[in-house]
């Protein structure tokens, strides 16, 4: 992704079985350094026959990030109350050459 920019990040669920319809909650965590930026199942689009999760993030979350490489990771907890999650994912943060919010 690059800073200051509005990326749509979408994660796809393989290899397991969760209703993303029916989990109690969902959220999704970036982490670089000492910034955390949380998104939860309000400000996510969950579409279940694709087994996806998708959120934008906004110039000024972006703008947080420094150039490096950045950890995403989702967290979801089921209608039964299990909670579930998979290894970190590295995301490449990249420079923009302009950083005025449009």
């Amino acid at each position: 992704m690059f800073r200051v920019t509005t990326p749509e990040i979408t994660i796809a669920l393989k290899n397991i079985d969760i209703d993303l319809d029916a989990a109690q909650q969902i959220e999704v965590t970036i982490k670089q350094r000492n910034l955390t930026i949380t998104k939860t199942k309000t400000d996510l689009s969950v579409n279940s026959d694709l087994r996806t999760v998708s959120f934008t993030l906004t110039q000024e979350e972006t703008q947080k990030l420094s150039v490096g490489t950045a950890s995403i990771q989702m967290r979801v907890k089921t209608e039964g109350g299990q909670v579930l999650t998979h290894m970190p994912i590295p995301c490449e943060v990249n420079q923009s050459l302009s950083e005025a919010i449009l």
